[in-house]
């Protein structure tokens, strides 16, 4: 019996082994997966490095979003990919720092907000920090994209991007980091009336 489970033990552990080796050679997750109401209650946004077949450069997080559907079923919603301008090849590319809704547009449902942050690094010019870009998604209704979500690209453009840290050797802060930094220029830009 003792023999049994030292094997059993053994093999567990090695079956373990190689499925994490399988899982990091085919799967490049850039942030855990969360749970959220977009764009139905329980869905589940997830994230995944994406670089071309050689991994001569790089080429964003692509956004998925696994969306409940009849039964215990999902269906998969591929919202975009974000951050492909950001660095080349190899690290660093595109973190993750905030995912949250909010209702910046005429329609009653709430748009999809992605922060993402960038390390920035050039010790020759003493620059140390992260360069911070917004990514917003229209709520798609009832329809099931395929190829991608639309953006709203012109409330991006007024938040736009934004570097924290030191930059040429002086201090530097950025507009936002987070959702109530992101929150708070929504409203000075008028998109949040009421609040």
């Amino acid at each position: 019996m003792k023999n049994f489970f030292l094997k059993f033990l053994l093999a567990s552990l090695l079956g373990i082994f190689s499925l994490q080796c399988y899982a990091n050679d085919r799967i490049r997750f850039a942030s855990p997966s969360l749970k959220i109401s977009f764009p139905k209650p329980n869905s589940i946004i997830q994230f995944f490095a994406t670089t071309p077949p050689d991994e001569s450069s790089y080429s964003g997080i692509a956004v998925h979003i696994q969306v409940p559907d009849k039964g215990n079923k999902y269906y998969d919603v591929f919202a975009g990919v974000i951050g492909a301008e950001e660095v080349p090849y190899p690290r660093p590319y595109l973190e993750i720092v905030s995912v949250f809704l909010e209702n910046v547009d005429e329609t009653s449902e709430k748009a999809l907000f992605i922060i993402g942050a960038t390390q920035i690094l050039h010790r020759g010019n003493n620059t140390e920090g992260y360069k911070y870009s917004i990514y917003i998604f229209k709520h798609p209704g009832d329809k099931r994209f395929i190829s991608g979500l639309p953006r709203l690209t012109e409330i991006e453009k007024q938040i736009g991007d934004g570097f924290g840290g030191i930059m040429e050797g002086e201090l530097i802060t950025a507009p936002y980091k987070n959702a109530a930094d992101v929150r708070n220029i929504l409203k000075r830009l008028g998109y949040l009336k009421g609040e």
